[in-house]
């Protein structure tokens, strides 16, 4: 106390009111944040639940085949969609498909379409805005498109295991190529700059994996291309990569502001002189 007055001092914060509407929206958005982190190691242990192989083929006697039949992909000697795996399969695997695979991108879709005239509102943003911050409004859901997208290439993986290379190189193609048209024609990207390096990309893995064709065996067990084209193909797919990163530099670099960074760096030199 000083001349009479007396200092009043709060002796706590005040804390903002937390609503259990805040309180959903913090669960929810951390939610799709773990599941997105953790995306496609899920799909792929999901899909891993219905990979088979067949092992043997019924022969004539006198022979006899050990093991005819399909089995499962992660335990060989476990029959496909019988014992336990019918178990696991029937009582696991299918549930949570449907809880990840249709479920997680149809609750983004649903999300980011009822909000469309809210994208701008700032709790909606705080929470939910690493959803649709890349992309036009018109375009908000997209993400569920790259979710359906990371769904496809996961199951080329997995299932492509059982068609041979060759021709999951095929189906990786036509995964690629689709992803190539959808960007083309959708693009859904708010910066142009964003846009034209995802376009770029798609491209460039199409046409790396669409040459990588060359470097495996058709199904009539013979090289598609002999050394000498195989090695041009080889250097066509180096020089593609080598400029595409060339060009994604190059685009950084246009985006630099050099006076402010001229100024910035005087500023430094002088503060260390």
């Amino acid at each position: 106390s000083r001349s009479g007055t007396t200092l009043n001092i709060p002796m706590y914060r005040t804390s903002s009111l937390v609503t259990p509407a805040s309180y959903v929206d913090r669960l929810g958005s951390a939610t799709v944040v773990v599941l997105f982190f953790f995306f496609p190691s899920i799909v792929r242990t999901l899909f891993s639940l219905f990979a088979c192989v067949p092992i043997d083929s019924p022969v004539k006697a006198p022979y006899e085949a050990a093991a005819v039949g399909w089995f499962w992909l992660q335990d060989l000697n476990q029959k496909f969609f019988a014992g336990f795996h019918k178990t696991w399969a029937l009582g696991l695997g299918i549930p949570l498909l449907i809880l990840v695979c249709l479920l997680l991108p149809g609750s983004i879709l649903w999300l980011t379409l009822r909000n469309r005239s809210r994208l701008a509102n700032s709790q909606f943003v705080k929470h939910y805005g690493f959803l649709v911050r890349a992309y036009k409004p018109s375009c908000c859901f997209f993400e569920a498109v790259i979710l359906v997208q990371t769904m496809l290439l996961v199951a080329v993986s997995v299932f492509g295991l059982t068609l041979g290379a060759y021709r999951q190189g095929l189906l990786l193609n036509g995964v690629l190529g689709l992803m190539v048209l959808v960007q083309f024609l959708v693009r859904p990207h708010a910066k142009k700059p964003a846009a034209k390096v995802v376009l770029h990309n798609y491209i460039c893995l199409f046409l790396t994996s669409y040459t990588a064709l060359s470097f495996l065996r058709s199904q009539t067990g013979t090289f598609s291309t002999d050394n000498t084209v195989a090695a041009y193909m080889g250097a066509f797919v180096l020089v593609l990569n080598v400029a595409f990163v060339i060009s994604v530099l190059w685009q950084l670099v246009g985006l630099i502001n050099w006076g402010d960074m001229r100024a910035r760096v005087q500023v430094l030199c002088t503060w260390v002189g």
